[in-house]
C-alpha cells in the first residue's frame, strides 16, 4: 500500500523506523480518503472503489503469496487499482479540493520516482555496446556479432547482423 501513495525511492529497500512513518502517512491518506467519502463531502462511486481495492489486494497478495517475497514489479498492477480506488472515493460533490490534493501528492510521487535505480540497470550501455558490435563486424568477416547486455554468467547476449550496425 504505501508504495503508490509515498514511492520506491522515499520508502528505500530497509523496513526501518523511517519506513514505518512514510508507510503510517500512506494509511493515513487513505484513512482520509475514507473518511471524507464516508462523511459526503464528496461523491463516492463506492462500487468502483470497493472492487478496485479488493483487485488490488488480491493482485498484490497471489504473486507475494506463490513467490514468498514481496516483489516491487508485481506491485504495479495494484497500485494503479490502489490510485483508482482512491479517486473513486473522491469524487467532487462541490469542493474539488480533496481530488486536487490526492493529484499533486501523486504528481509529486511521479516527480521523485520517476526513475529509480535497480540492478537491471547497472550493465553497459547499449551505444558502447553497438560500437564495439561495428568495430567487430569491420574487422571480422561475421555475418552477426553479438552484443551483451550485461556482464552475466552464462551471458545474456543478442546476436545482431553486421547489416543492422553498420
Amino acid at each position: 500500500m504505501p508504495a503508490p501513495l509515498i514511492g520506491e525511492r522515499w520508502l528505500g529497500d530497509d523496513v526501518d523506523t523511517r519506513w514505518v512513518a512514510l508507510a503510517a502517512i500512506a494509511w493515513l491518506v487513505v484513512g482520509a480518503a475514507l473518511l471524507v467519502a464516508y462523511t459526503r463531502r464528496t461523491r463516492p462511486a463506492w462500487t468502483l472503489a470497493v472492487v478496485a481495492g479488493l483487485h488490488a489486494a488480491a493482485l498484490y497478495m497471489v504473486p507475494v503469496l506463490l513467490s514468498g517475497t514481496a516483489t516491487p514489479r508485481y506491485a504495479v498492477a495494484p497500485a494503479m487499482l490502489v490510485v483508482t480506488a482512491l479517486v473513486a472515493l473522491l469524487q467532487p460533490a462541490g469542493s474539488r479540493v480533496p481530488l486536487y490534493a490526492l493529484t499533486a501528492l501523486l504528481a509529486l510521487v511521479a516527480a521523485v520516482n520517476l526513475r529509480v535505480d535497480n540492478t537491471r540497470a547497472d550493465g553497459p550501455l547499449w551505444s558502447d555496446e553497438l560500437d564495439r558490435a561495428r568495430t567487430a563486424c569491420a574487422t571480422t568477416d561475421q555475418a552477426t556479432v553479438p552484443i551483451t547486455p550485461r556482464d552475466q554468467t552464462p551471458p545474456w547476449q543478442v546476436r545482431v547482423p553486421c547489416d543492422y550496425v553498420r
